[in-house]
């Protein structure tokens, strides 16, 4: 049997022509042509006038500019700086501007600081400090050195010293006495400086640096002070001590200062004396 389709040869058992793939079940023995394909011809139209063709619409695929418009819009805010994107150099210049501000302010500041520091460890000509003073007590000379304002009282055996911004002052008395001797008179000490308007506490003995200290605390009016005794290097005598904080607390802290003066307190016999009426008087509690 034949294809009615293609006319090609169908063989026993095939179920579609292996050349035009019709199926055999629809071979009714009459060929089926295939429908040939007609192209379509447009005819033209023309206008009123009969001379300018018109062609029918027909209608084409859509452009898609949407893109390229936005590259356009882009390249043209890069180029001239305008639009939601602009590519500037003044977004890299204001923060380099502001940091070389900064920098002047730091800079300065620095300056100003070490300046202060500076003036600050100036000594004021004005004030008389000296890393070194002496004063004579009996047939002794006592010099004491450290970094201090140091100021005689009119007696000879009574001197003040403070730091150089003032937060504390002191003033040292030598006392003709042993501090074995002075340590078995605590009683005495208390009961001397009660009785010259002083409201002590008991003596206690403590150690700062390499000394030792006989220490009351003591107040007058308002006013609070720390009072000590405490040897005058390796001399025969004692420094009886007083001590005034500027803000009115006891001086605990000082004696570490005054332990180094004391300790280091360098004497020598002289052959001249004085002595005078003084507020306070250690030698007069410790006989």
């Amino acid at each position: 049997m034949n294809c009615p389709n293609c006319g090609s040869p169908i063989k026993e058992g095939e179920i579609m022509c292996s050349t035009c793939r019709m199926p055999v079940a629809l071979m009714s023995g009459t060929p089926v042509s295939p429908s040939p394909i007609v192209p379509t011809t447009v005819e033209p139209t023309y206008d009123t006038k009969g001379t300018i063709p018109s062609m029918p619409y027909q209608e084409s695929a859509p452009i898609q500019t949407e893109n390229v418009q936005e590259d356009l819009a882009s390249n043209q805010y890069k180029n001239y700086g305008e639009g939601k994107k602009a590519v500037t150099s003044l977004k890299f210049l204001v923060p380099i501007l502001f940091g070389m501000i900064l920098l002047v302010f730091v800079v300065f500041g620095i300056y100003m600081v070490i300046k202060t520091y500076i003036q600050d460890k100036k000594i004021d000509p004005k004030e008389e400090v000296i890393s070194t003073y002496q004063i004579e007590f009996g047939e002794y000379m006592y010099t004491l050195s450290g970094d201090l304002t140091y100021s005689k009282d009119s007696s000879s055996h009574l001197f003040h010293i403070a730091p150089s911004d003032n937060t504390w002052s002191s003033s040292l008395q030598v006392i003709p006495t042993t501090y074995a001797s002075a340590r078995g008179q605590k009683a005495a000490l208390k009961s001397y400086f009660q009785s010259t308007g002083y409201t002590v506490s008991e003596v206690e003995e403590q150690v700062y640096g390499d000394s030792s200290f006989l220490l009351l605390k003591a107040t007058k009016g308002r006013k609070k002070y720390l009072l000590a005794v405490t040897k005058a290097g390796e001399s025969p005598n004692c420094f009886g001590i007083v001590i005034e904080r500027q803000d009115n607390e006891y001086g605990y802290d000082v004696l570490e200062t005054l332990a180094k003066i004391t300790t280091n307190v360098k004497y020598e016999k002289q052959t001249t004396s004085g002595k005078g009426q003084v507020d306070f008087d250690f030698t007069n509690a410790l006989k």
